[in-house]
């Protein structure tokens, strides 16, 4: 929000005026209806049968924000997405995104809520990144982390801070 405070983006603005590969998104439906669209709400392995329909409009900002967009939300257009990259830091926003704009939507924008685990907020992450000129963490740096005094908050953990990091035993370990 801070974003918008500063002009720099509005909630209303379509994904694709910042990130332009996102403006002709599909969403995938269910082959069997043929007279109807139909995105089953969560499938998790084994995709059934489908097709993909043009998204009715474009993804907003507000849809990412409020998990409206129907991008990565387990449903059947990530399904037969796959899983997508893990993050890590030899991994940008400016990579990994171009690849979230080819996936299947799993419902048409704004009809459905469903949780998107991070790939939407990502992409809001990298409209940021697009707009302010910086990285996001440079971003939340600047505008966010040293205003409030957060001089120690990361996205990734500089390596000689690791040994402060909790570690959970049992979940590595077979």
């Amino acid at each position: 929000m801070i974003a918008v405070e500063d002009g720099l983006i509005s909630v209303t603005d379509p994904v694709a005026k910042y990130l332009p590969q996102s403006a002709d998104m599909q969403v995938a439906v269910l082959a069997e209806h043929k007279d109807k669209d139909v995105s089953p709400e969560r499938v998790w392995k084994d995709p059934p049968r489908h097709r993909l329909v043009p998204a009715a409009r474009q993804i907003t900002i507000h849809d990412l924000l409020t998990h409206t967009s129907g991008l990565a939300s387990g449903g059947l257009g990530n399904a037969i997405a796959g899983l997508p990259k893990t993050k890590g830091p030899e991994h940008t926003l400016a990579d990994l995104v171009p690849e979230y704009a080819e996936m299947a939507l799993d419902f048409q924008p704004g009809t459905r809520f469903a949780y998107s685990a991070y790939i939407g907020l990502d992409v809001v992450a990298r409209i940021l990144e697009v707009v302010s000129g910086q990285t996001y963490a440079e971003y939340l740096r600047t505008r966010l982390f040293e205003p409030l005094g957060m001089n120690d908050t990361y996205f990734f953990v500089p390596p000689e801070k690791e040994v402060r990091t909790v570690v959970i035993k049992g979940l590595d370990e077979k």
